[in-house]
């Protein structure tokens, strides 16, 4: 009984510990990932903000340098810009003169 308490113990033990160290850098792969195809889809559109593309390249800077937060928050205004960038484009598709009735 004592060995399966103690087999069970470091099997948990390991199996929380077997994904931690990797954690943020597999959450950050998977955003800049996600920005990366809004930023196409938004290119087709033509309406591609100015400081998207920069956004993200400086989000991949601060998170080679270690600033695993500062990378996260870049990367996700980075993906909300490319995201209003197509709901602008989506309103701005069927825009016309606006004429009031008199």
């Amino acid at each position: 009984m004592k060995k399966f308490l103690l087999t069970s113990a470091l099997a948990l033990l390991a199996s929380a510990c077997a994904g931690t160290p990797d954690e943020p850098n597999d959450e950050f792969h998977r955003l800049t990932a996600q920005v990366e195809a809004e930023i196409r889809a938004t290119e087709k559109t033509g309406f591609l903000w100015r400081d998207t593309e920069r956004l993200l390249h400086e989000a991949r800077q601060a998170k080679q340098s270690g600033q695993v937060e500062e990378a996260m928050k870049l990367a996700n205004q980075a993906l909300r810009q490319a995201q209003l960038a197509q709901q602008q484009a989506q309103d701005n598709a069927n825009a016309g003169p606006s004429y009031p009735k008199e």
